[in-house]
């Protein structure tokens, strides 16, 4: 008798097991597909933004890499780690030119500085969860070395919110497991991504948009204001973070996906009209 209700706690255990395992794989799944869709969309108008061999070389690696995410989650991190270095050749790409004339013009800058944004991906590699957390803000200064070589007024500001999410990220680090510390991370990059990549919306709109009605802008801005709102959702303090369930944690990574899925769109679409 007491084999077999210790056989039935035990199926049960492994049931829950199982299903939350598969819960998650779901959430993970849905996270990928998004990332996927958007650096696609991305890599098909980047070519717009830079056009040098260089950087078709680094659109080339980029898709190639974006090609081989399984979007069944079971390889989730692995997976991760091939989407942030898909957005650092992008964004190499999307530089190379800029960059170029930079040096051209004597600023500070140097080509070996446009080569440490790329981050390589190794498939044989195991990779820490301190060092995913790393990849992905190295990932999104990517974004922001774009501003660097480009002069755009806005660098320096996003460099500083970048400069204080990174200390804060390694801060986290020292003084959490690095499950705990990866869940607050993870979490937090998220605001990063938005509060980095939203100027390269705006600026593109209003260059694309310089005659539009007030009206039709502020409907505009008021969608980026809700994706914005969305995220502060997202708790700030890191107790509550750490007490989140697993379908909160991941209904939060998915639903911050969708909306850098929908962040992306927003910028192609602005591409596309400048090549208009």
């Amino acid at each position: 008798m007491k084999k077999i209700l210790f056989y039935f706690i035990l199926l049960i255990s492994i049931s829950e097991i199982n299903g939350q395992s598969s819960q998650n794989l779901n959430e993970k799944a849905k996270v990928l597909s998004n990332q996927q869709g958007g650096l696609f969309e991305l890599t098909g108008v980047s070519n717009i933004i830079d056009s040098d061999s260089e950087s078709y070389w680094a659109y080339e690696q980029a898709n190639s890499l974006i090609r081989t995410i399984e979007l069944d989650g079971n390889n989730y991190e692995k997976d991760l780690s091939k989407i942030y270095s898909s957005y650092s050749l992008i964004f190499y790409g999307m530089s190379y030119t800029r960059a170029i004339k930079s040096l051209s013009r004597g600023d500070n800058y140097s080509l070996e500085e446009l080569s440490r944004t790329i981050l390589d991906y190794e498939d044989n590699k195991a990779i820490s969860k301190y060092e995913l957390s790393k990849k992905e803000m190295g990932a999104i200064y990517g974004m922001i070395n774009f501003y660097k070589v480009s002069r755009m007024p806005r660098y320096s500001d996003m460099n500083d919110v970048y400069n204080r999410y990174n200390t804060a990220m390694e801060e986290i680090y020292k003084h959490y497991s690095e499950n705990e510390a990866y869940k607050i991370a993870s979490l937090q990059n998220k605001k990063l991504f938005y509060k980095t990549f939203v100027n390269f919306i705006i600026d593109l709109y209003f260059v694309n948009n310089q005659d539009t009605e007030e009206t039709i802008i502020n409907k505009y801005f008021k969608n980026l204001t809700l994706k914005g709102e969305t995220l502060d959702k997202i708790p700030n303090d890191y107790n509550k973070i750490l007490n989140l369930s697993d379908k909160e944690y991941f209904d939060y990574l998915v639903s911050t996906s969708q909306i850098q899925k929908e962040m992306i769109q927003l910028l192609t679409t602005e591409i596309k009209k400048l090549a208009d």
